[in-house]
């Protein structure tokens, strides 16, 4: 069962309006291939695909700052590119400090780093659009 949004619109008939009362459920949109599990994608009629997920960064002392390189596999692999990947902490960690994906042109997944003043492992949220 797909999201039903409903507008009202008023239209005039010559003499005065009529209200016109529209239902689209997401459910009509053809050609939406998705699995809408904590880690799971959507791919758009035109191509588009959005994926997301969750992961663990954990962390190891480097000359006093801690990193974590952390990597993921997409739920399915980009079938020409991927666009952009992001990370970012699930909770609010007072030391971390910050995150940035690399290895831009893989397709089937992408790898995080991130920094952090105490090295507490975190959880954190991913999401990867391509086509």
């Amino acid at each position: 069962m797909g999201t039903t949004k409903k507008a009202i619109y008023k239209v005039s008939n010559g003499t005065d309006f009529d209200t016109i009362h529209f239902e689209t459920t997401e459910d009509l949109i053809t050609g939406a291939i998705q699995d809408l599990s904590p880690t799971g994608y959507r791919k758009l009629p035109s191509g588009l695909i959005i994926q997301w997920g969750t992961a663990t960064a954990n962390f190891i002392n480097s000359g006093g700052t801690y990193i974590a390189e952390s990597n993921v596999l997409f739920p399915i692999a980009f079938p020409n590119k991927r666009v952009c990947a992001i990370g970012s902490p699930l909770n609010l960690y007072a030391s971390f400090n910050a995150a940035y994906s690399y290895n831009s042109n893989a397709e089937i997944g992408a790898s995080f780093k991130f920094t952090s003043r105490t090295g507490a492992n975190m959880n954190y949220n991913w999401i990867a659009v391509g086509y």
